[in-house]
């Protein structure tokens, strides 16, 4: 009896199973990345929409607010249309808007660094949320 003397090579089906694998994993990779550009995506489509209301809000004819003062991360506004005080505070990654009778509205959630300059009638606010940058220039008058 002949023994049958075997190749030292890859037979044809190992060769596919091996090409089916490597498809079926960067696949898997594939979507994977795409998943995560998608949720990225998002939530910078969400931060973006956060901060124009937060710039729509500050800049709003409804409260007409004045600037009056900046003091350890705490900038301070008049509304004489409400006839109230507000102050904008940035304590633990959330920005926030507080009357002078109490209560708080939040604006601005995982904020990593937030900064307020006020020069020659115009208030620039700065902020990072999910490591991008936003800021915007706001034309306000001070209280007299």
């Amino acid at each position: 009896m002949k023994k049958k003397q075997r190749l030292k090579a890859f037979s044809l089906l190992e060769c596919l199973i091996a090409l089916s694998l490597s498809v079926f994993l960067l696949g898997i990779l594939n979507m994977a990345f795409n998943t995560s550009f998608r949720v990225d995506n998002n939530t910078q489509e969400a931060d973006k929409a956060e901060w124009e209301q937060f710039a729509d809000l500050i800049s709003s004819e409804n409260l007409s607010l004045h600037f009056v003062d900046i003091q350890n991360n705490i900038t301070f506004f008049s509304s004489p249309t409400k006839d109230k005080d507000y102050r904008i505070v940035y304590y633990n990654g959330l920005v926030k808007m507080t009357g002078s009778e109490g209560g708080y509205i939040p604006l601005l959630y995982e904020v990593s660094a937030f900064e307020t300059f006020y020069h020659d009638n115009l208030l620039t606010i700065r902020a990072s949320i999910h490591q991008r940058e936003y800021n915007c220039k706001i034309v306000m008058a001070k209280k007299e």
